[in-house]
C-alpha cells in the first residue's frame, strides 16, 4: 500500500493525474474497511486520492472523500492529530482553491484550535492551519485580521528559525500576498 501511494505521489507532482489515480483507486476497495479504523496508510491513500481528484478539477467528487477521510482520522486520532490536520488542511485549500474562502477559513480555524490544543501552537500543522485562514481572510476583505495573522506567523519564523531560513521566506511571501 505504502509503494502504491509513494507511486501515485510521484505521478501526482509531475502532473499525470490519470496515472496517479490508477494506483491509488486500485486499492480503494481493500482499504475502506481501514479508513474506517483510523488506519495512516489508508488515511493516506485516500488522502492522496482525494488530492488528485482535486488537481482534476473533480471538486464534486473530492471534496466528500477529503470529509470522509478527516472523518476517519478526526475519530481514530484526534482533531489536532498531524495526519487529520494534513488531510483537513487540503480539504480547507480545496475549499479556498474552489473560491469557498468563508467556508474555509472557519475550517481553518478549527483546525488550528484543534492543533494547538493537541500539538502546542508552535506545530508545523498549525502554521499551515493559520497560514490558510489569514489568506482566506484576505480574500475576504478582512484585510486587518488576515494581516495580523501573517505578520503574527512571519513573527514567529524569525523568533523560531531566523531571518535568513526557508521557512522564514514562506511566512514573508504569504504576508506580501
Amino acid at each position: 500500500i505504502q509503494t502504491r501511494c509513494l507511486l501515485a505521489e510521484l505521478e501526482w507532482r509531475e502532473g499525470r493525474h490519470d496515472e496517479a489515480l490508477e494506483w491509488l483507486v486500485d486499492d480503494g476497495d481493500r482499504l475502506q474497511p481501514l479508513l474506517a479504523a483510523g488506519n495512516a496508510l489508508a488515511i493516506h491513500n485516500f488522502n492522496m486520492q482525494a488530492l488528485v481528484l482535486g488537481a482534476m478539477g473533480r471538486v464534486d467528487e473530492a471534496e466528500p472523500l477529503f470529509e470522509e477521510v478527516l472523518a476517519a482520522a478526526t475519530a481514530a486520532l484526534g482533531p489536532g492529530h498531524p495526519k487529520s490536520m494534513n488531510v483537513g488542511v487540503n480539504l480547507g485549500n480545496l475549499r479556498a482553491n474552489a473560491g469557498r474562502y468563508g467556508e474555509a477559513a472557519a475550517l481553518f480555524e478549527e483546525l488550528a484550535e484543534a492543533g494547538t490544543r493537541q500539538l502546542g501552537p508552535r506545530a508545523p500543522e498549525v502554521a499551515l492551519a493559520r497560514n490558510g485562514r489569514g489568506i482566506c481572510l484576505l480574500r475576504l476583505g478582512r484585510n486587518d485580521e488576515g494581516e495580523a495573522l501573517l505578520l503574527a506567523l512571519w513573527q514567529e519564523a524569525v523568533e523560531e528559525w531566523g531571518g535568513d531560513d526557508p521557512r522564514t521566506a514562506f511566512s514573508r511571501l504569504n504576508l506580501a500576498t
